[in-house]
């Protein structure tokens, strides 16, 4: 699958600068960008969404549900038993029975095909590179005035793209503090009545047409209804790691270290029992502030947000070297004919030949090395590389795998 760096966060969000999207919006609040009816035909369309669906075997209850009315439809109702494409047990999708339940007005999801489609698959790369995290994609496919959710909040910050259609989506005032997927912190873990005593006011309604983008902190109640016979959108969900995650990944190393496999004191021998937990108190704050584990975590963490690139380009037998774009405020500037590079505090002086190479890496959240001696093939290969092997020192980009 070719992706298209062109689909990046910078192309989503514009014409808001991305500077500005990070410093005013990002897990802070909603933004709404209005787009030309186009802007997002290339990404995905009805005709791709059919050719999505059609390929009938890989969908179960678990990744393509149905809801109506607020309700999830039960799998019973439009699936089957069935074996799973890894000889487990499913439930399959029955498509006569989607069809009865399509036109009682059910809305469908497809979960986690971000790796499915095409242009999918290229705002996916974008956000995961731009975010060190895996970006998750679920469609959406709703027809007029038939409510699929209730008022919630996601675990995750969303990015919708309107596609097709129009949608009605209100955003409430009230906001709940740092929701992750653990018991009692996502909407779905708690009571049915929650959202509703809890989301607040009111404070903006809109509606979506083709081309327009809605950005959802974490946390942020809201709710949407498609307000034409027929809507469709995607929303990518940013997947970051927690603190947990990194506690659960020190564990894996604790049994090294003899005062993690002592016994623990008997508790009715109070002063022995506090020592020692103290003493762990102890160990660990000296095994979290150890600058090489940071290094070692830093490195899977970013290791976790690229694993599910595709890279694989046959016959080809290796993966695409791939460069992302580092968090950083790289930006290219131009007085007169002279070429400035400023990175954080620091501003070099850029050739000319090489000013539209660093142009064309900064205008996207990935390159693919392929795609960049293709684009500038009236370059020198050792130029080229020569320039990707200085801004790797100044950490503007990094090797991505």
């Amino acid at each position: 699958m070719s992706l298209d760096r062109s689909k990046s966060l910078a192309h989503l969000i514009s014409p808001i600068p991305r500077e500005k999207f990070f410093e005013e919006y990002f897990e802070k609040k909603f933004l709404l960008v209005p787009g030309p009816e186009d802007k997002f035909d290339d990404i995905f369309t009805w005709d791709r969404l059919n050719r999505m669906l059609n390929m009938t075997t890989i969908w179960s209850s678990k990744n393509l549900v149905l809801t109506k009315d607020t309700k999830v439809v039960p799998p019973a109702e439009y699936c089957v038993p069935a074996q799973g494409r890894d000889y487990t047990s499913i439930f399959r999708p029955r498509f006569n029975a989607i069809e009865n339940l399509f036109a009682e007005g059910a809305t469908l999801t497809l979960n986690g095909v971000e790796q499915l489609d095409p242009g999918i698959a290229s705002v996916a790369a974008s956000l995961s590179t731009a975010f060190s995290c895996v970006a998750e994609c679920n469609v959406y496919s709703s027809w007029q005035n038939v409510k699929a959710f209730p008022p919630h909040f996601d675990v995750m910050d969303v990015f919708v793209l309107h596609l097709a259609g129009e949608k009605v989506w209100r955003i409430y005032e009230n906001r709940f503090d740092t929701p992750s997927r653990h018991d009692g912190y996502f909407i779905g873990s708690l009571p049915d009545d929650y959202h509703e005593h809890h989301k607040g006011r009111l404070v903006k309604e809109v509606t979506l047409t083709p081309g327009d983008f809605l950005y959802i902190p974490k946390g942020v109640f809201h709710d949407a209804l498609a307000s034409t016979d027929a809507s469709l959108h995607l929303t990518f969900g940013l997947a970051q790691q927690r603190g947990l995650e990194i506690v659960e990944q020190l564990l894996d190393s604790l049994p090294d270290d003899p005062l993690f496999r002592a016994p623990v004191p008997h508790p009715d021998d109070d002063e022995a029992y506090h020592t020692y937990i103290k003493k762990m108190g102890t160990r660990l704050a000296e095994i979290m502030a150890n600058p090489e584990l940071a290094q070692q975590l830093a490195a899977r963490h970013l290791h976790q947000a690229q694993q599910t690139m595709p890279g694989f380009a046959l016959p080809s037998r290796a993966y695409d070297q791939t460069f992302r774009r580092c968090q950083t405020d790289a930006r290219l500037t131009r007085k007169g004919k002279d070429y400035r590079l400023k990175t954080g505090g620091e501003t070099i002086t850029v050739d000319p030949r090489a000013a539209p190479v660093i142009e064309w890496i900064l205008d996207g959240d990935f390159f693919v090395l392929r795609d960049l001696g293709d684009q500038f093939a009236d370059h020198p290969s050792e130029a080229l590389m020569g320039i990707v092997s200085q801004l790797v020192d100044l950490r503007v980009i990094a090797i991505l795998r």
